[in-house]
């Protein structure tokens, strides 16, 4: 069966104060989603829009205002699957 996935954001690396877009697939079903950023220590440094979304692809905008240059993960889950990719920003 086909699982979540989500790309790694445009532009990637993301310069400081700007926005990139972020797309995710959702497959076969509706699925409530969460969408979280973590630092490299594992932190939560954003939570972006979360609910219930139907299958197919979707587009979210990221903002990196208050965030320090450096490597992110971003991770997509359903409750049962879930699925990441980095984000850098630099100044």
């Amino acid at each position: 069966s086909r699982t979540l996935s989500i790309d790694a954001g445009y532009p990637n690396p993301l310069r400081a104060g700007d926005h990139a877009t972020v797309r995710f697939s959702i497959p076969d079903r509706n699925a409530s989603v969460t969408l979280r950023m973590y630092d490299m220590l594992g932190r939560v440094v954003r939570d972006l829009p979360a609910g219930q979304y139907t299958p197919g692809t979707h587009t979210i905008n990221l903002t990196s205002d208050g965030l320090p240059s450096g490597v992110y993960t971003m991770t997509l889950t359903d409750g049962v699957h879930s699925t990441s990719r980095m984000m850098v920003i630099v100044d």
